[in-house]
């Protein structure tokens, strides 16, 4: 089995296996910490081999420029704090050692704890393709996505004479890309969530129940997925 036939398969299992426990979440009782974990593996699923679909063009530009930092910094960008964290990966070819420098977001869980994650990897590939078309930190990189969502989670759950029943709804971007570096594709995929709402109905139509104003492209939430891009650097190590 050729190694793009094989990914392409492995990516489509990872977002059904993602998307169906988006589907399974939506059927139980949800917080909104599961909720948005949920979307956000189903969308990370849906970027982790972007090449099965071909080359992506996406609706908003990556803009240029880079912004200086240092490991273990702790950044501001929009209304969320991030630390600025390094993660190593090998080049298959050479066997050189690099780290991926990024701002990874700080989530609070109360006062006095909190929780950071971030998922990137590596494949193997023997030259490039079309779709390394754009420059990222200086190295060749493709399907360059910021992507704009507004994602809405319907519950209803009736335990007894007891009925809970609202729509969830909320606005998000994320960056998602492919870096060329010798024999080596680095993927990674970030997000960024916006206002969280709620509606509640008694006539089950949700549509004269909802913010419209809320519902709106967030151009600060793009702003701010594009100044977290422009922190992100690749480092040789000597």
């Amino acid at each position: 089995m050729e190694v793009k036939t094989f990914k392409k398969i492995i990516g489509a299992f990872s977002l059904s296996v993602a998307v169906s426990g988006l589907l399974f979440a939506q059927n139980t009782q949800t917080s909104p910490q599961k909720f948005k974990r949920n979307m956000q593996q189903a969308m990370f699923a849906r970027a982790m081999h972007p090449e099965a679909t071909g080359c992506y063009n996406s609706p908003f530009k990556i803009g240029k420029g880079h912004l200086e930092s240092q490991i273990g910094d702790i950044i501001k960008i929009g209304n969320k704090r991030y630390m600025v964290e390094a993660f190593p990966f090998i080049d298959y070819g050479t066997g050189d050692h690099y780290y991926l420098k990024i701002p990874v977001a700080i989530w609070k869980n109360g006062k006095t704890s909190y929780s950071m994650n971030f998922s990137y990897w590596t494949s193997y590939i023997t030259s490039g393709s079309a779709c390394y078309r754009y420059r990222l930190n200086g190295y060749p990189s493709s399907n360059n996505q910021i992507i704009y969502a507004e994602e809405f989670n319907f519950h209803k759950n009736k335990v007894g004479k007891q009925v809970n029943e609202s729509l969830t709804y909320f606005n998000s971007a994320s960056f998602s890309t492919n870096i060329h570096i010798g024999k080596t594709d680095l993927g990674l995929y970030v997000w960024m969530e916006g206002s969280w709402n709620e509606a509640h109905s008694r006539d089950a139509d949700y549509s004269d129940d909802i913010e419209w104003s809320k519902l709106k492209a967030k151009r600060q939430l793009i702003n701010n997925i594009r100044k977290l891009v422009k922190y992100i650097e690749i480092v040789k190590l000597p």
